[in-house]
């Protein structure tokens, strides 16, 4: 992403019912992938969309992100980046 943090996608699924959802999460780019998924339960995504398909665009210090799909949570917090969402339902 850049030399402050890295992103991170996860597919998660809360049992055979449901569909999977996707967590988007920004973790120091100090710290390795091993670190990050070792202290995963910790983390908290600032995104969870429904969309399998969603693009991420870094340029600089911004994080564009295109979601096409249901949005369960957003939070565009203090990430040392400036996150755009361009969203639609479908």
């Amino acid at each position: 992403m850049n030399n402050l943090v890295t992103l991170y996608i996860t597919q998660t699924s809360a049992g055979a019912m449901t569909s999977f959802s996707y967590h988007y999460y920004l973790y120091d780019a100090k710290k390795s992938e091993a670190d990050f998924m070792a202290h995963i339960d910790d983390q908290r995504a600032f995104m969870v969309t429904s969309d399998s398909k969603a693009t991420a665009t870094a340029n600089n210090d911004h994080l564009y992100l295109r979601v096409r799909g249901d949005i369960y949570s957003f939070d565009n917090g203090s990430y040392k980046v400036i996150v755009h969402l361009d969203a639609a339902p479908y």
